[in-house]
């Protein structure tokens, strides 16, 4: 089983039909999608659970951390959407996160949520967690 690396990886934002890697990440997540499922269970059934997929797949939050630049054009991108998320079809935004292992591999999401936290520390450069709801299947 092969241990990949994660240098490279990149988290891209389309701007005006261009992917954009979001500069100075320090770290991305992609977490929560999962086949749904529920309780089968019945008073005349087994002992054990019975635990049905539904066909449905709850989708990923895409995030992570990074240095934060208010005058980077591509962070003020990402605020500017997340204040003012477009109202026209389709809704959201497409982000591309390429995986740099042996073979990379493309995810295409559409974003339909934005967060941009800030952190200012005194014993540290200015971060920001992104947290970025996905929508849809990937492409």
């Amino acid at each position: 089983m092969a241990k990949n690396r994660g240098k490279g990886t990149v988290l891209a934002v389309e701007i005006s039909s261009v992917y954009t890697a979001i500069p100075q990440m320090i770290s991305i997540d992609k977490s929560g999608e999962a086949s749904e499922t529920y309780s089968g269970r019945t008073i005349d059934g087994t002992k054990h659970s019975d635990m049905p997929n539904t066909g449905y797949i709850s989708n990923p939050t895409i995030g992570g951390e990074m240095f934060f630049d208010s005058g980077n054009a591509v962070h003020t991108f990402l605020k500017t959407s997340m204040r003012t998320p477009p109202s026209v079809t389709p809704f959201g935004i497409n982000f591309k996160l390429t995986d740099t292992a042996a073979t990379p591999v493309v995810e295409i999401w559409n974003v339909t949520g934005i967060a941009v936290d800030e952190k200012y520390a005194t014993d540290d450069g200015v971060k920001a967690t992104l947290t970025l709801q996905t929508s849809g299947d990937n492409t």
